[in-house]
């Protein structure tokens, strides 16, 4: 098993959707969808580097920047209405942390109890996450994330059943070797500004498990500063990375998925 797969698998108990270790959009999509990130409608695959792959989505337009591969055979576009969807903006409020196991944070640079550990930021601020398990996967917000859900699941499951073949026949067009059952509508998402992501598991017969994290500035940019893995385990990233002009409190960083897994009888 590798070490995403370990984050994704231990988290996935939690309840919240599958978790993405690569929360991030990727760097090649048109600034529009990366703006948005992933979205309700989306079709596409989880890949191996922890990411979510977007071929198209069913409530956008044909002339979508998200189509722009085009839209397979008998597409038929979903007209979200404003009660179709359920948002709750600070699902996940600001500092707060999703792992497997009972994990402590706190930070070593500061003799005081702080509300969110990641602020105020300065630059040499350490926190350290630990756990007394054996092994440990952990999901850090510092800035909250938002939940939007599908509201009545039923049309687009109708839309799965009735369109399965075509969407599949249309992926594989695109030169994606795909297995059956690997395609997923998104029904639901949880979205971050920014996050941190680790996984580990101890070798030690104490089982203990700490990971630090350290703020260090940004360039020569005066009270800019980013959180920086100093230690962590066998899996550890925090992002986003943002392209340039990109604003830093866009949540575009899908931290959580849901959705219909798509399998067919006959890929034929």
């Amino acid at each position: 098993m590798s070490d995403r797969d370990l984050y994704s698998r231990l988290l996935l108990a939690k309840g919240h959707g599958y978790p993405l270790s690569c929360p991030q959009p990727s760097d090649d999509l048109p600034p529009p969808c990366r703006t948005r990130g992933i979205e309700i409608g989306d079709v596409g695959v989880l890949t191996s580097d922890g990411s979510f792959d977007v071929f198209f989505n069913i409530c956008r337009g044909r002339d979508d920047p998200v189509n722009r591969d085009g839209v397979p055979p008998g597409f038929e576009p979903v007209d979200l209405r404003s009660g179709d969807v359920t948002s709750r903006e600070s699902y996940h409020r600001p500092g707060s942390h999703i792992s497997n196991t009972t994990m402590k944070k706190r930070r070593l640079d500061v003799d005081a109890e702080l509300d969110n550990v990641f602020s105020p930021v300065g630059v040499g601020a350490v926190i350290e996450v630990s756990t007394a398990s054996k092994k440990a996967a952990v999901l850090l917000l510092p800035d909250g994330a938002s939940r939007l859900n599908l509201r009545f699941l039923n049309k687009f499951r109708q839309l799965a059943l009735k369109h399965a073949k075509s969407w599949y026949a249309f992926v594989t067009g695109l030169g994606t070797m795909l297995e059956n059952g690997e395609l997923y509508l998104i029904t639901g998402v949880d979205k971050s500004a920014a996050w941190g992501v680790a996984a580990a598991e101890s070798q030690s017969e104490d089982c203990n498990i700490s990971l630090k994290l350290k703020a260090a500035q940004v360039g020569s940019t005066t009270g800019s500063y980013a959180w920086q893995w100093e230690s962590g385990g066998e899996f550890a990233d925090l992002g986003p990375r943002r392209p340039p002009g990109e604003s830093p409190s866009i949540q575009n960083q899908t931290v959580f998925l849901r959705g219909f897994r798509i399998a067919i009888h006959s890929l034929a």
